[in-house]
């Protein structure tokens, strides 16, 4: 990773966030919700290795967590056009991974759940790649920013949440419905309109530009208009071979999740059986100007890490102001 003198580049590391080089160290891009500015020597750092980053599992490894969804969905398409065709139509992966309305009585195929959110339509199916092109993009654009404010394992959790609830609520209408239906469903759409609208409620005024539209549309008139457009289509006023109550279900998932306030990884944590708990805070030291060296390296590691595991939004004011000390130690050391 090379640096032509005072030019500043955007860079990804692996604390999940976007950080900009600038004379030795790293600053935290300001956004609309974060303005303090840290800087971290990223060459004392114990992931930073030089030039080379490595490949295969290694780089797949490093990528950001929307990054290995992406691939993860891509890889399966293509893998999917090398599988046999099913006699009614489609391949034989997809089709295997897809969810049926039966489903959700055959508690063997409660898998199908989950794997339903990763196939898409073959190649040569009604939609071609555009089922998959346009799930994947709007993972893309939506996503990275999500997974910078609640962490890359956090979105995780949530994203694979919202795929299995978008499959329950769809097979689970489609069954009141359509009694005895032997349709089936698959694509990401369902977790994708959880995280646009996580996007829209924590971003609401950023803007786009839209097909049809010649000026920018902020997030939550795009998100009013994609729930709308699902709603119309739930109702029977749009029709198309389109799961929209997925896509609802997955929206819903999301609106739960943000206005609870509850993170997923506090069901990693039982306390005294009392259920999920709100995201807690950790028990801080305080580092007084006589803290050592060694054990301030200590705490910003941690804080690194606790970043990297649940984002820029879960860092307390006392763990700022630790990275900022730090920070600080980095460049008068690169200056001297």
């Amino acid at each position: 990773m090379t640096f032509a003198g005072n030019r500043c580049k955007d860079i990804l590391v692996k604390t999940r966030c976007f950080w900009q080089m600038h004379h030795g160290g790293l600053r935290l891009l300001p956004g609309p919700d974060f303005s303090c500015e840290i800087f971290v020597g990223i060459q004392d750092r114990p992931y930073y290795s030089g030039e080379q980053q490595g490949g295969g599992l290694a780089a797949f490894h490093a990528q950001p967590m929307v990054m290995k969804l992406i691939i993860v969905n891509v890889v399966i398409f293509l893998i999917d056009v090398f599988t046999t065709q099913t006699p009614g139509g489609g391949h034989w992966l997809s089709n295997t991974l897809a969810v049926s309305a039966s489903d959700l009585y055959s508690p063997l195929h409660w898998w199908k759940l989950l794997t339903a959110g990763f196939a898409h339509s073959p190649l040569d199916g009604e939609r071609g790649p555009w089922h998959l092109a346009w799930n994947m993009y709007s993972l893309w654009l939506f996503g990275r920013e999500v997974e910078n404010k609640y962490g890359s394992r956090e979105f995780l959790r949530f994203y694979l949440l919202f795929v299995v609830i978008a499959s329950v609520v769809w097979a689970a209408v489609e069954n009141a419905v359509k009694p005895g239906s032997q349709g089936f469903m698959y694509g990401a759409s369902g977790a994708v309109a959880g995280v646009l609208l996580l996007f829209a409620l924590n971003f609401p005024q950023r803007k786009f530009f839209m097909l049809f539209f010649p000026f920018p549309v902020p997030a939550w008139a795009l998100a009013v208009f994609m729930i709308g457009a699902d709603v119309m289509g739930a109702s029977g006023v749009r029709e198309g071979n389109i799961a929209f109550t997925a896509h609802l279900a997955g929206a819903a998932a999301a609106a739960g999740y943000f206005f609870s306030g509850i993170r997923l990884d506090s069901f990693l944590h039982f306390g005294g059986g009392k259920g999920p708990r709100m995201s807690k805070r950790r028990s801080l030291k305080v580092f007084s100007p006589g803290t050592t060296t060694e054990d301030l390296d200590r705490e910003a590691d941690r804080i690194l890490a606790k970043l990297n595991a649940s984002g820029v939004e879960s860092l307390t004011p006392k763990e700022r102001k630790t990275l900022e000390a730090y920070s600080k130690r980095m460049k008068q050391k690169h200056n001297s």
